[in-house]
């Protein structure tokens, strides 16, 4: 492990014994570890504690049951023939669609970025 990932909990003197990947992925799953990843600040001293894994835990439980919420609301929803057209939309979900189109377009562009430099 790199030395600049830096432990929060003064009572383990190497963090990484306690919070090892296998540890945390046996303990809270593989999504919990990703999230960690996906939202430590590299560009600093990456923190790991107890307290970070439940505060991204509760997080991760408000997400999956967002998801899930709105998934069950989607049960017989056929696009082909629910959909309406968008000169019937409302100004607001207009408004929301072409955010959202801009916001895909976006994180495609940033994804490929990110793609092109890994290589």
């Amino acid at each position: 492990m790199d030395s600049s990932w830096q432990g929060t909990d003064a009572r383990c003197p190497n963090p990484w014994k306690r919070h090892d990947p296998e540890n945390i992925i046996d303990k809270n799953g593989a999504d919990i570890l990703r999230i960690w990843v996906a939202s430590s600040d590299y560009r600093g001293d990456v923190r790991i504690s107890q307290e970070i894994f439940e505060n991204l835990i509760e997080s991760y439980r408000r997400i999956r049951n967002t998801a899930r919420f709105l998934l069950a609301n989607l049960k017989g929803f056929d696009p082909e023939k629910d959909s309406m057209p968008n000169d019937k939309l409302s100004q607001i979900d207009q408004y929301i669609l072409i955010k959202l189109r801009s916001f895909v377009q976006d994180a495609r562009t940033v994804l490929m970025t990110m793609n092109s430099i890994s290589r």
